[in-house]
């Protein structure tokens, strides 16, 4: 289900959200300074309060004096758009606007005179933001990079930890026989080291250390392999150590507990004054000189280290019945531990981190912070902490059935299916010892049929004897010493990858402290940017700096960082102007002027689509079953058929045919099947629910329907999807979903303003975004809006291409990742289709495989792709005005990859893309002179960079940020659309450029950043920023500019939507047999897997994802 449409919430994807990344994977957010060059999974800690205070951020909606500096060009001449171009030096060929090409045949009209064409003044258009519609710079905002100033050590050397396994035969042997990662006896095969051991085996390093009087100081270490320290350390130190394992809750190791060895490797010299010198260089080629990639990466991952070792020491505990007072997601972010709940009349429940934002129904919700060590080629050379906010969701720690009760108070209806998914995979650790038997494992499901058992109903059930005998309650008062409690409920625990499971009582399973629950959303984690700032500039500078050195990290190393954030010059650009039709004659054009356009948002009032879809037949039909309470009433279908109709008519669709799906009873356009709501998440419920959906499509196509609304009662992810696969994959028809509204007793269409009032006023909004899916969704040459005049850059023959990649997310491993293709396919930018590829997982040389973000056939969709322009835009008339078919240039944004995957892009995915344009000449048999140049620009959104507004009053500048007061008090003080930074923060090479695309509501604004990887027509980097910007209004499912621009966002959408058509591989059904485990993916599966993102012919050549 789309990412961004807000009739269906957040899709299960690893995507980023704004305060709530936790809930994904952690994203890689450690810094690359030249593409190709990757940095490794290191983290840094926040910036020393060394300069004056920092005052807290007070919103005012007045504007800044006139002689204030937010008035005044900045010092730094980076705010100014000055010529800057990237990589070679090929000429640019004559671009121009639309009027400097022969049109298309399809081509919209040019500006005319007279009504509807005069600026775009539409009837209750928001007031212009006042000022003229140019590009504006000089401005100033603030990022969260701190720069940081080196200290009196400009050397550190990183020790390499090398931690092996002592095998227990070769324990009492003076050989010592070890197990290491990367070599071990013929007769063993390696065990992989888990992380979190390793840390533990680095924390007993450094406690033995400390008893020894030979820990140096200072020190700093990412508890994995490396140490860092200022000067090189004696033998008594690097001496190879051995320690008996014992977990950070046992007081000491047990008699048959593992050994493992850690050696030193020799120290490297790491020079942190040549990582400073390599950015004070204007010159970047020159700088590029003076510092190898290698001693770049290493001295950026050694200061990653120091920064991070503040907040890593308190992730430990002195004893072993003691709780630490943060927890860490890989080293990079850095959370507190919610101490136990305060009684209400106390106050705040705070953490080391903040407050906790939410405790309810078995999860905290908890601020932390991450580091990432920056740098960018200037003048003064800036190497800056960047500092972001995050909200992970945590589990509630102490006894599981602490947490049961905690989930059934805030879900007194929650099915028993219900609390067993919340609880699935929840870490515990046993309470009691057995032989044998692991301190550590996960809950499988909970104990019961129609309520929860207790212990003295339930068999008792071991890993190792299914069928033991007895009862639960026999088993633990008998072995443990357990008194029987009829309140304890009993759960399943075991490994997911295992058979069987044993069954527990809850009051003996512990969830451990700082247990992320890493497939939850965090409640309120979204922020506006005061707020976050004060959070940043205080608890996040906190979390990593102390100035009182024996505390360790940053300051011990004798590092500072400014106690501001850094000051970014912004341009603020032009916004486009657009072109419609008018409503009342589809031959006469409507514009709409760009500097009525306020806050990325326009009004289409009195407009119709530049070319609307005609001649369709379309249905509207509610799914139902027998016996739910709610339905929607006839008033309610009636309103929303004869409203919608009428949109369709207002917005130029006027020959649409509505087919009634009753013809006999108006109030009985329902579908009733029992089958379309399974009650259980079982492999053949759903194949029920499929085999009735592929009915009623089939029905409704038989009768020359086109396109059928579906109205729905409920979120439901597995229907929702089942219907996008039906109508795109089996049956060849384009479905739209709407999820009803409840309103007194009856289920009500959003057509109606307010559920229940029938007769109340229209909801236009709503309807003007369901036409505008419709009309992208149902014709292969349709135009919603149109730009009225090109930027620079794009001509009428410009092909445009969007990729992305979606990764499985689910508790299934080694599953293919998903690939998808968008291409433009016309003049307007308006028409997007698309292609789909299976990419199988990498598999690295220890046999792990992991997600695979390079698309290994990426030719293969871009030559559908570029086919399909061909087709659409080729004169087959063998002599005249012979048009190729082939575009004259084509764009294409790359989405979803990292910094550390630039390499990948620019060299492996951009030659994939130049054979695919060589297989379409070779097989059209073209002139090689008509080869188009590739333009390839990655878009990363999952960055931490944000920018705000400087909370000093003397420099505010109001005219940047939105300023708008929200009902409870709080300012959205969100950067304005077409904000533009390009230098201070970038690399500083003239190549990358972060944008905000649009207004953001709600949360702090993500700017994308852009970066162009290849330019072989040596396009000027603020002419691609404007181009960029320009294609963010052009999303046609919206009327307003969206954040990532639209071939990005097309991308995503597509990728989402290949996530419904595989999900039984990400999310198997399990059937009633929840024991059974979920086996990993199989290369025998793979062909199936592709068969699963194929397209109905019906509907391949359409935008069906919109």
């Amino acid at each position: 289900m789309s990412r961004y449409n807000p009739n269906w919430g957040r899709p299960n994807r690893n995507t980023p959200n704004d305060n709530a990344d936790e809930a994904q994977p952690p994203y890689r957010a450690n810094p690359i300074f030249s593409p190709g060059n990757s940095q490794p999974d290191n983290s840094s800690p926040n910036l020393p309060p060394t300069g004056p205070s920092v005052a807290p951020f007070q919103p005012t909606r007045q504007g800044a004096p006139p002689g204030s500096s937010s008035n005044r060009a900045l010092p730094h001449p980076g705010g100014q758009f000055t010529p800057r171009q990237a990589n070679t030096n090929e000429k640019t060929p004559q671009t121009g606007g639309r009027g400097g090409h022969p049109p298309l045949s399809h081509r919209p009209r040019q500006p005319q005179t007279g009504h509807g064409g005069r600026g775009g003044r539409l009837p209750g258009n928001s007031k212009p933001q006042g000022t003229r519609n140019v590009d504006i710079p000089g401005k100033e905002l603030l990022a969260n990079h701190f720069a940081i100033t080196l200290g009196t050590y400009q050397q550190v050397f990183s020790y390499e930890l090398n931690i092996s396994r002592v095998h227990p035969e070769a324990q009492n042997d003076q050989s010592r026989t070890t197990e290491t990662e990367n070599g071990v006896p013929a007769t063993q095969k390696t065990r992989k080291i888990a992380r979190q051991k390793k840390r533990r085996l680095v924390y007993l390093l450094l406690e033995q250390l400390k008893l020894e009087n030979r820990l140096p100081d200072p020190i700093a270490t990412d508890y994995l392999k490396l140490l860092i320290t200022p000067c090189q350390l004696d033998e008594g130190i690097t001496k190879s150590r051995e320690f008996d394992f014992y977990d950070e809750y046992s007081a000491g190791p047990d008699p048959n507990c593992d050994r493992y060895r850690v050696e030193f490797e020799k120290p490297k010299p790491i020079s942190l004054t040549d990582l400073f010198a390599h950015y004070g260089s204007t010159q970047s080629q020159a700088a590029g000189a003076q510092i190898s990639t290698e001693a770049l990466t290493d001295a950026t991952t050694a200061l990653n280290i120091i920064f991070s070792y503040l907040p890593y020491q308190r992730c430990f505990s002195d004893r072993h019945d003691s709780t630490p007072s943060m927890t860490t997601v890989k080293g990079q972010t850095f959370y507190g531990i919610a101490p136990p709940p305060p009684p209400r009349h106390l106050g705040p429940w705070m953490t080391d981190t903040g407050k906790v934002l939410d405790g309810r129904g078995g999860l905290y919700s908890i601020p932390g912070f991450s580091r990432s060590v920056r740098g960018s080629f200037s003048s003064s050379g800036h190497v800056d902490l960047n500092i972001y906010i995050k909200t992970g969701c945590f589990w509630q720690h102490g006894s599981v059935q602490d947490v049961i009760d905690a989930f059934r108070r805030q879900h007194p209806s929650a099915s028993l299916y219900a609390l067993q998914e919340f609880l699935r995979r929840a870490p515990v650790r046993l309470a009691f010892q057995e032989p044998g038997l692991d301190r550590f494992s996960g809950i499988k499901g909970v104990v019961g049929n129609d309520g929860l058992s207790t212990a003295d109903r339930c068999d008792m059930r071991h890993l190792k004897q299914q069928h033991s005998g007895g009862l639960v309650r026999d088993y633990f008062s008998m072995k443990h010493n357990w008194q029987m409690d009829p309140k304890v409920n009993v759960v399943k625990i075991g490994k997911e990858s295992q058979n069987g499971h044993m069954t527990v009582p809850a009051n003996l399973l512990q969830i451990l402290p700082g247990r992320m629950k890493p497939s939850e959303i965090p409640r309120f984690s979204t922020r506006f940017p005061d707020e976050n700032y004060n959070m940043i500039v205080t608890d996040g500078r906190r979390t990593f700096y102390s100035t009182d050195l024996a505390h360790g990290g940053a300051a011990a190393f004798r590092l500072s960082i400014d106690s501001r954030m850094a000051r970014v010059p912004v341009t603020v650009l032009a916004r486009p102007s657009l072109m419609y039709k008018t409503s009342e004659n589809s031959n006469q054009a409507k514009y709409i002027d760009g500097a009525l356009i306020h806050a990325g948002q326009w009004n289409i009032q009195g407009a119709a689509f530049v070319r609307p879809a005609s001649g369709k037949k379309w249905s509207c039909v509610e799914l139902t079953a027998e016996g739910r309470p709610l339905k929607c009433p006839t008033q309610g279908m009636t309103h929303f058929v004869d409203h919608l109709t009428h949109a369709l008519w207002q917005y130029g669709m006027q020959r649409f045919e509505w087919w009634q799906f009753n013809p006999s009873n108006m109030g009985a356009q329902q579908y009733a099947d029992t089958d379309l709501f399974p009650k259980q998440k079982t492999v053949s419920s759903f194949q029920k629910q499929s085999t009735a959906i592929i009915k009623l499509l089939k029905d409704l196509k038989a009768n020359g329907v086109q396109l059928v609304v579906l109205l729905i009662p409920v979120h439901d992810l597995e229907l929702y999807g089942a219907i996008k696969r039906a109508g795109d994959q089996k049956v060849g028809i384009a479905t739209v979903c709407h999820v009803l509204q409840s309103g007194g007793k009856a289920l009500w269409p959003k057509s109606i303003l307010r559920p229940g009032d029938s007769q109340g006023r229209v909801n236009h909004d709503f309807l003007a975004n369901l036409c505008m899916k419709i009309n992208l969704k149902v014709d292969e040459a349709t135009v919603n809006q149109a730009l009225h005049g090109n930027p620079k850059i794009l001509t009428p023959k410009t092909m445009i291409i969007g990729i992305d990649v979606a990764h499985g997310g689910g508790p299934r491993k080694h599953c293919p990742s998903v690939a998808a293709v968008v291409g433009s396919v016309n003049a307007e930018f308006s028409q997007w289709p698309a292609s789909l590829l299976a990419n199988p997982c990498s598999t690295r040389d220890d046999e792990e495989k992991e997600a695979n973000e390079k698309i290994l056939d990426l030719d293969q969709a871009v030559y559908e792709r570029l086919l399909d322009y061909y087709n659409r835009n080729h004169d087959p008339r063998p002599k005249g005005s012979k048009d190729s078919g082939i575009p004259d240039q084509i764009i294409v944004y790359r989405d979803g990859v990292s910094e550390s995957q630039f390499a990948m892009c620019k060299d492996y995915e951009y030659e994939k893309i130049g054979a695919a344009l060589s297989k379409l000449f070779q097989q059209k048999g073209l002139p090689v002179e008509l080869r188009p140049k590739v333009t390839l620009i990655c878009a990363i959104k999952r960055h931490h960079t944000r920018l705000f507004p400087n909370p000093d009053v003397s420099s505010q500048d109001r005219s940047l940020v939105l300023n708008q007061q929200q009902k409870n008090g709080s300012v959205n003080n969100n950067p304005v659309p077409g904000c533009v930074v390009m230098d201070r923060i970038t690399y500083g090479q003239g190549n990358d450029f972060f944008l905000v695309g649009q207004k953001a509501i709600q949360g702090t604004a993500i700017p994308v950043h852009y970066n162009v990887l290849q330019n072989p027509h040596n396009y000027d980097i603020q002419d691609i920023a404007r181009m960029t910007y320009h294609l963010c209004y052009l999303f046609g499912r919206s009327r307003t500019s969206v954040g990532p621009c639209t071939p990005v966002y097309y991308a995503d959408l597509v990728a989402d939507r290949a996530r419904c058509f595989v999900r039984q591989f990400y999310n198997p059904p399990r059937d009633n047999d929840q024991d059974q485990p979920l086996r990993p993916f199989d290369e025998s599966e793979l062909g199936h897997f592709k068969d699963c993102l194929q397209l109905h012919p019906d509907i391949a050549r359409h935008m069906f994802y919109i």
